[in-house]
């Protein structure tokens, strides 16, 4: 049976663009934010810092290699899951999380390697559990 994707509402839409503007203004160095569906890929939105690159095809790109990774994952045991990706590529970190929704990806990518990577991580999980569009 053929399974139509749901595109994501107006209001998922609006909560995602909150999200990606608390990020970039919260955390600190962030050069780009997105939140992105889980099964397609797709950004429901997206932001970033004035000079730098769309932040959208990086978190397409890294999406699909969370994508390979989740499945890669559910191949080893049902209870296996990949909740967080770190990638660091040229100078930023790019940081990869699920939200606990499971529907969508939230990506941030910050423009330094000086910065402890936990913080940052710690930041994405805080601020990703408390909206609506991540939360479970």
């Amino acid at each position: 049976m053929l399974k139509l994707l749901q595109p994501a509402s107006a209001e998922e839409r609006s909560q995602a663009d909150e999200l990606v503007n608390c990020l970039l203004a919260q955390v600190p160095y962030a050069v780009g934010a997105a939140v992105i569906d889980a099964i397609t890929g797709l950004p429901l939105a997206h932001g970033g810092a004035p000079g730098e690159q769309n932040p959208v095809s990086y978190a397409m790109q890294f999406g699909r290699i969370a994508r390979c990774t989740a499945a890669l994952a559910a191949a080893v045991g049902p209870d296996e899951r990949v909740e967080e990706l770190v990638l660091p590529c040229g100078p930023c970190n790019h940081v990869l999380r699920l939200a606990p929704s499971g529907k969508h990806w939230v990506y941030l990518a910050v423009n330094t390697h000086d910065l402890n990577v936990g913080i940052i991580r710690e930041l994405l999980r805080e601020l990703t559990h408390e909206g609506p569009v991540t939360a479970g």
